[in-house]
């Protein structure tokens, strides 16, 4: 299954879970190395969660997504899967798909149910 995302250039969809867009909300990332890297969360599922971000963050990286500000939502650790650069209005953005850590537990589905397609 393939999905086009405002270019000629098909992603392939490897998430086992329904993807629910989200209104654009910033959060912030923390790496191995408590750096902070801003973000914008573009779609979330029960398994994990797409985001833009200007930073280039490697494959495989562990990475501590904290929530959108006004949301009653815990943290929840990530993995990044897959990376790709995408060209929009405000220039070049790293868009990564993650997966929720095993430890997230009851947090990841609390994520989908608070964030898909919010007002």
């Amino acid at each position: 299954m393939s999905l086009s995302l405002d270019s000629e250039v098909a992603v392939e969809d490897r998430r086992n879970a329904l993807r629910q867009s989200t209104r654009p909300k910033a959060i912030m990332m923390i790496d191995d190395e408590n750096a902070e890297h801003a973000g914008v969360l573009v779609d979330v599922s029960r398994t994990g969660l797409r985001i833009r971000t200007r930073a280039c963050l490697p494959c495989g990286s562990d990475v501590i997504v904290m929530p959108p500000s006004h949301y009653a939502l815990q943290p929840v650790r990530a993995r990044i899967m897959r990376q790709a650069v995408r060209d929009g209005d405000e220039g070049e953005l790293f868009e990564l798909g993650m997966l929720f850590g095993k430890d997230s537990g009851s947090n990841r589905h609390a994520w989908f149910l608070e964030l898909r397609n919010c007002e």
